[in-house]
């Protein structure tokens, strides 16, 4: 119903900016999204009209190019229905201005009319800022240091698992501090403090290649944690790079991240 109520209050707007009366787009993005680079263009129809979408795109100069439709086909919308458009998020562009205005272009047919219209992107929570921060941020921690994960060491129930991270730095990069991993929704970490919600590393990058050794535990053990799991395996490091601060997520691989669903669901089964 939120999301209704918005995007009704926002077709006014693009109404006057080209759309048709009842016609509204916005970007939002889903956790499913995430790891993939992707977000979604949610497109409106609340005329009494099926309208069918051929192209939308998203257009920001914080990305080297538009975003393009994942699917390459023709949407239907129903009348007084909400579709959710998924589009490919092109490399953040890390030297562009910081104020940018974003727009989506929608190619569609409503009716017997052929359009392309072009609108201000409206985000259903500001998401696009920190995505293009946090790129950026691991653009210049990449430049500095390859960082991968590395062997994955089970362990039996009640002890620590050993998942490896693997540093190895460029000649003559810049300054690189590896400050804390956080928790994820389904992994934490064997430590002194059990309350802690991140594993302290307080490590900066020397010179030549090294090795930390990350001590994993389940975080939960409900079973739907483990099926249901999205973002279980995307680990979010704080860094800092030549005193700039922020955060850089390093997903596992999809064998990584089928070894550690392996081993949480026979550690907590005991």
């Amino acid at each position: 119903m939120a999301v209704a109520l918005a995007l009704t209050a926002c077709a006014a707007a693009d109404a006057a900016e080209g759309l048709p009366p009842g016609v509204a787009v916005e970007l939002t993005q889903l956790r499913s999204d995430v790891a993939d680079r992707r977000m979604q263009v949610r497109v409106q129809n609340a005329t009494d009209t099926a309208m069918e979408v051929h192209g939308v795109t998203v257009a920001d100069r914080r990305f080297t190019e538009p975003a393009r439709q994942v699917i390459d086909r023709p949407t239907t919308i129903a009348p007084g229905r909400t579709v959710a458009l998924p589009v490919q998020l092109a490399p953040a562009a890390c030297a562009s201005p910081p104020a940018v205005a974003a727009t989506v272009t929608l190619t569609y047919r409503l009716g017997d009319a052929a359009r392309t219209t072009t609108v201000a992107a409206r985000e259903d929570f500001p998401f696009l800022a920190d995505l293009h921060a946090r790129e950026c941020l691991a653009a210049a921690v990449e430049a500095s240091a390859t960082l991968a994960w590395g062997a994955f060491t089970p362990s039996p129930p009640g002890e620590p698992a050993t998942l490896a991270l693997e540093i190895a730095p460029h000649a003559g990069a810049a300054g690189v501090r590896l400050v804390a991993v956080r928790e994820t929704n389904l992994l934490s970490y064997r430590q002194p403090d059990a309350a802690a919600t991140a594993y302290r590393l307080d490590h900066a990058v020397g010179a030549a290649r090294e090795s930390i050794a990350l001590p994993l535990v389940p975080a939960r053990c409900d079973p739907h944690a483990v099926q249901e799991d999205k973002r279980g395996t995307v680990f979010t490091f704080d860094v800092e790079v030549d005193g700039h601060a922020g955060t850089i997520q390093l997903p596992a691989s999809p064998e990584l991240r089928a070894d550690i669903l392996t081993w949480v669901t026979a550690w907590c089964r005991g």
